[in-house]
C-alpha cells in the first residue's frame, strides 16, 4: 500500500462520525483477540507436549524404582529364608 493512500485513508476515516472509529475499533480489537488467541493455544499446546513428557520420563522412573525395590525385596526374602534355616539348624545342633 502507498503511503499516500495509506494517509487518505486515516483522512477518511478521521472525517467520519463516530460509528466508523466503532467498526474501526471493533475490526482492531477481534483482530487482537484472534492473535492472542493462537499465541495462547500455541502456549497450551507446548506446554501440553512438556507435561506429557515430564510424565512419561515420571513413569519411567516409577517402572524402575519399583523393579529396583521388587529385587531388593525378593533378596531380602531369600537372606532371610537362608538366614532363618542357619539359625534353625544351629537351634537343633544346641537344643538335642
Amino acid at each position: 500500500m502507498d503511503i499516500d493512500k495509506a494517509i487518505q485513508a486515516v483522512d477518511h476515516a478521521a472525517h467520519q462520525d463516530d460509528r466508523w472509529m466503532f467498526v474501526a475499533l471493533l475490526v482492531i480489537g477481534l483482530v487482537t483477540i484472534y492473535f492472542l488467541t493462537r499465541y495462547f493455544m500455541r502456549q497450551i499446546a507446548e506446554l501440553q507436549r512438556e507435561i506429557a513428557a515430564v510424565r512419561t520420563e515420571f513413569e519411567t522412573h516409577l517402572r524402575t524404582a519399583n523393579a529396583d525395590m521388587v529385587a531388593a525385596l525378593t533378596k531380602s526374602t531369600e537372606v532371610i529364608a537362608h538366614n532363618s534355616a542357619i539359625i534353625e539348624q544351629i537351634h537343633r545342633k544346641l537344643m538335642p
